[in-house]
């Protein structure tokens, strides 16, 4: 059986990989998606206007985007089951979402001029951390109930 945080991180940049993936297929632009954000890791602004492509790009890409989504399942099963624990540690999912949408804004201002679509990467992101949001929140419904407001 998977740790927890690992499950969460999988089901979130997974998320994120089809929003991408749909995005490239409906477009015509098989992989077109971790081509660019490779290229930017690896290039940083250098790489804008640089021709995409090369496959260890985006073997760079996915392996920063599944540590990046492993790191952060862990650490949301962690908050989750603070919160669960105790109502006093209720702050931690919240500020744990205002940190990845902090993350989000940080990214969306890397890639800006890239040649992808800001829509596309925010939906990915969003989808993303709604779908780990989810799982955890099933696991952990006492922790999600612990949010609701009183009365």
């Amino acid at each position: 059986m998977l740790p927890e945080g690992l499950e969460a991180g999988l089901i979130g940049g997974l998320t994120v990989v089809l929003v991408y993936a749909l995005r490239d297929v409906l477009a015509g632009e098989l992989l077109r998606t971790p081509s660019v954000l490779g290229n930017l890791l690896v290039h940083g602004a250098a790489g804008i206007g640089r021709p995409t492509g090369d496959v260890g790009e985006a073997v760079a890409y996915h392996a920063a985007h599944f540590a990046a989504w492993t790191a952060l399942g862990f650490a949301a099963s962690w908050a989750y089951s603070r919160a669960r624990e105790s109502a006093g540690a209720r702050w931690l999912l919240r500020a744990g979402t205002v940190g990845a949408l902090l993350v989000m804004v940080a990214l969306d201002g890397a890639v800006d001029g890239a040649g992808l679509s800001r829509l596309q990467l925010w939906v990915g992101g969003l989808a993303g951390l709604a779908a780990m949001g989810g799982f955890l929140a099933w696991r952990h419904p006492d922790a999600f109930r612990r949010l609701e407001m009183p009365g």
